[in-house]
């Protein structure tokens, strides 16, 4: 017959067998009963490393890990008494010190009268099954562990009927399902749509790919609506079509966006209430700034003129609200709009302007929070100053002519501090030409380094100094460019408010 092998006598049937053994890509090796080698295929030596010359007569034994070097006696035992091991997994060592896994199969080997004589063993290298195995436990088990200990819904639903298959306990926490109710809904029962009323079909997503959905609704057990991200892949397991959604509930985000865009809205608004730039004032040459560590702060200045006392006057205010952030902005307002308004009762008497706004702030401010504040007024014609400084300072006063920096004297406690409290304006004193007068707020001296030191007054005299011959624009961007490479890495921790004022 074409295409069979004829086999006539039993040295080629013998022959034949050899061939197979030979060919196979198993390891088929032949011991004696006590396990010494007698036979060592082609097979054998690719997975083991060993030619026949070197391992024929050597006990079987060679190739077991030390630690696992009483399995093979206790093998051969068993096949002394006639059993077979079929697929027993264990570990190999190669000759050249690799370690193997293998599957064994050890079979006894008969003659004519039935008598064993001889070890049959078979062994087949599975160690890239065994790691695939391992990698895919491992796959498996870090799954499992995302699934059940996420803090994000993960939802598995078949993406046919959207019917829910399996979840993990934050989807229990975040739509309040008991288990034994969950496992009966619907995606649909969960996402919504636009309209509330009507339940969302399955999200259907391209195989081996993710669909992100930024914002959508979801609704609680008891009907609560709040807005999700979710993102979802499609897989199939054991021919079932699938798809997997991770939910995530953003209410708290979008609480935070809100707030954030209320922050800038607010800050704005706080912009508006600061000068939008220094007066013109005959013979001065004055700036200002405020630099807050947050969107809002609580740190003030203003220019108020003052008509009914004179053209010539100037109101210049720098206030600075303990504290920083929303607490601080709002005090702050709250400050400008009762100056503003005594300004209109008092002009320029500074002592009564002082003890109503003291009165005013110590009744309205529940908590102990207080407002420093310095008020300032110059006269052009007369090139001079007056002022009443409530805690607020170190206010300096360069003097060119002798070339020294004094400091202005405060008249009395923050404003709002203690309710029955006396301020006494100071002044006038003269200013001549090349002074410059320095009003700011403790977040510039008060600024630290990564060391934890403080910029502190003494070097902000320094920088006085040095640039009170330029222009004032200069003198401030000094002062907050030296403030700025002092602190280095470090983020302001208050807010900076800087005036300055320089006779022409």
């Amino acid at each position: 017959m074409s295409g069979l092998i004829r086999i006539d006598t039993q040295e080629a049937l013998r022959s034949f067998l050899a061939s197979i053994v030979e060919s196979s890509d198993d390891a088929i090796i032949g011991t004696t009963l006590d396990g010494r080698i007698l036979s060592w295929n082609r097979g054998a030596g690719q997975i083991y490393g060993y030619s026949a010359e070197e391992i024929i007569g050597r006990a079987l034994a060679v190739l077991a890990l030390p630690e696992r070097f009483d399995e093979v006696p206790r093998i051969l035992e068993k096949v002394h008494r006639g059993e077979r091991v079929k697929h027993f997994e264990t570990m190999h060592l190669c000759k050249n010190g690799q370690v193997i896994s293998v599957s064994l199969s050890i079979s006894p080997v008969v003659d004519a009268p039935g008598r064993i004589i001889g070890v049959s063993c078979i062994a087949r290298d599975v160690s890239r099954r065994i790691r695939y195995q391992e990698s895919l436990r491992e796959a498996e088990q870090k799954y499992r562990l995302l699934f059940t200990a996420g803090t994000d819904a993960i939802l598995v639903t078949d993406a046919e009927t959207g019917q829910v298959v399996d979840y993990n306990e934050a989807a229990l926490r975040l739509y309040d399902y008991p288990p034994e109710a969950f496992s009966r809904l619907n995606i649909g029962d969960l996402a919504m749509t636009s309209e509330i009323n009507h339940p969302a079909p399955p999200v259907e997503t391209p195989p081996d790919s993710i669909v992100r959905i930024p914002q959508e609704r979801h609704r609680k057990r008891d009907g609560t609506i709040f807005p999700a991200e979710m993102s979802t892949s499609a897989f199939v397991w054991k021919g079932r079509p699938l798809q997997v959604g991770i939910v995530r509930d953003i209410s708290e985000q979008q609480r935070i966006r809100e707030l954030r865009q209320s922050l800038l809205m607010a800050s704005e608004i706080q912009r508006h209430l600061l000068p939008r730039q220094a007066p013109e004032l005959a013979g001065f040459d004055i700036t200002a700034e405020s630099r807050y560590c947050e969107t809002i702060g609580g740190d003030y200045y203003d220019f108020v003129p003052l008509p009914e006392e004179g053209p010539s006057l100037l109101g210049c205010v720098v206030g600075d609200v303990s504290g920083h952030g929303i607490a601080a902005a709002l005090l702050m307002a709250m400050a400008k709009g009762v100056l503003r308004a005594e300004i209109e009762r008092f002009g320029g008497d500074l002592s009564g302007l002082f003890l109503s706004m003291n009165g005013l702030l110590a009744r309205n401010i529940n908590d102990d929070r207080f407002v420093t504040l310095f008020f300032g007024v110059l006269d052009a014609e007369k090139k001079t100053l007056c002022w009443n400084s409530a805690a607020h300072g170190p206010v300096f006063w360069y003097r060119r002519r002798e070339a020294v920096i004094e400091e202005l004297s405060t008249t009395g406690p923050p404003l709002g501090a203690f309710e029955n409290s006396d301020f006494k304006p100071r002044g006038p004193i003269r200013l001549e030409s090349g002074d410059v007068v320095l009003i700011g707020t403790d977040g510039i001296w008060e600024a630290r380094n990564p060391a934890g030191e403080m910029f502190g007054t003494r070097r902000l005299r320094q920088v006085l100094a040095t640039w009170a011959d330029k222009p004032a624009a200069a003198i401030h961007g000094a002062v907050m460019e030296k403030v700025q490479i002092f602190c280095g890495t470090c983020t302001p921790e208050d807010d900076m408010t800087l005036m300055i004022v320089k006779v022409r």
